[in-house]
């Protein structure tokens, strides 16, 4: 973590208009891969409950009960007959009793069977909870139990069932699908509840395995320890209205030519992570990462807003394809939200920038290699700053 010495408090700025803010905070950001990411099970849980305590859906936890009950049921049905030999199986111990004969020097060896007693049932439903997880087990034992099976007979079809790996795969897959619909269907009530509220279910979202998508939260202040290259303009200001940071000198072209237009109505330097930052997934080497756009321009063209993405970057760095070829993906996915979403260089005669809302670039990036592949997209597909 960065250490900030006297850091500087930033407020919004006045002269931004609301417009900007309100536009700003619907931008489509991703959460970074959590190296240590929770279940799709649980994250579901997580979310119906918090549905539930912000009254944006009353019986959402008994929603996604019933949903994991409907889907362990269906895969019950399935596995069919190999689910009720498993279930055999864990219903007899089968075992070997061997007898010498000191007369005759000989063993005897004999198979037999006995019923599981209940301390091997409950050993075995115990597993199954750690399999299943978050109560799915539990839940599941009980619903069998209402249809009056036995509760041991119970806890040996809810054992073997979790047995097979594809009951995991499925239950996790409709989870995640259950998520993804409530993300949907109540986007609108999340964004609009308190800073506060809103963070917890992005921190749901920063438990998953993938990047999930979400919405700014733009917080009232920001601290900074810069306190160099003021500039106007910027969304968080200071009371003279200006923003200090720290760039690259062509970064400051790019500052100052934006801020010289007519039509520039506000700016804002992203930060590398958390949930005001534009978070942009790709992949590098077969990893997940997350890169973060170095700019946003608003302006006000013909009384219609539109935003910019503006990310000056070295050429020869190893994560500059890959970082422009998952910005190219996001451009596909998100580009009608955006006037311009753009990469730039440093040329001896000035700044070139490329459109990666343009399908060809992107495509001649994902295939390009080093600095000399880089220069040669630009020299191809772009054009002048």
């Amino acid at each position: 973590s960065e250490i900030e010495i006297e850091p500087a408090v930033l407020s919004r700025n006045p002269v931004v208009p609301e417009a900007v803010w309100e536009r700003i905070e619907k931008l489509p950001s991703y959460s970074r891969p959590s190296r240590f990411f929770r279940n799709d099970v649980v994250r579901l849980y997580k979310f119906a409950s918090l549905l539930e305590l912000n009254e944006i859906e009353a019986d959402a936890l008994e929603s996604a009960k019933t949903q994991m009950i409907g889907n362990l049921e269906l895969q019950a049905g399935l596995i069919g007959e190999e689910l009720e030999a498993k279930v055999q199986d864990l219903n007899e111990i089968v075992y070997q009793v061997q007898t010498y004969d000191m007369v005759n020097d000989s063993v005897f060896r004999e198979i037999l069977t006995a019923v599981t007693d209940s301390r091997d049932i409950e050993a075995a439903f115990k597993k199954a909870q750690r399999t299943l997880s978050d109560g799915t087990a539990l839940w599941y034992w009980e619903y069998l139990c209402d249809q009056g099976i036995d509760p041991d007979e119970a806890k040996v079809r809810v054992a073997a069932l979790a047995e097979f790996p594809q009951v995991t795969t499925s239950l996790e897959s409709a989870a995640k699908n259950l998520i993804d619909l409530w993300n949907q269907s109540h986007n609108s009530a999340i964004l609009n509840l308190p800073d506060a509220r809103r963070a917890k279910f992005f921190d749901i979202k920063k438990q998953a395995k993938d990047p999930e998508p979400f919405t700014l939260i733009m917080p009232s202040e920001i601290t900074t320890g810069e306190i160099e290259n003021y500039r106007g303009l910027h969304l968080y200001a200071n009371p003279k209205k200006t923003f200090p940071g720290k760039y690259s000198s062509w970064e400051l072209e790019v500052i100052d030519y934006e801020v010289a237009t007519m039509t520039l109505v506000g700016w804002y330097r992203n930060p590398t992570g958390g949930l005001n930052a534009i978070g942009v997934p790709y992949r590098d080497e077969g990893v997940d990462r997350t890169m973060y756009p170095d700019f946003v321009f608003a302006h006000e063209v013909a009384g219609e807003l539109v935003f910019d993405i503006v990310d000056p970057h070295q050429p020869n760095q190893s994560d500059t394809i890959p970082k422009w070829v998952g910005l190219a993906q996001y451009a596909a996915k998100h580009g009608d939200l955006f006037r311009r979403i753009v990469a730039v260089i440093k040329e001896d005669n000035g700044l070139l920038s490329l459109d990666l809302k343009n399908p060809d670039a992107g495509k001649a990036l994902s295939d390009a290699s080093g600095e000399v592949g880089v220069r040669a997209v630009f020299q191809q597909f772009g054009g002048g700053y």
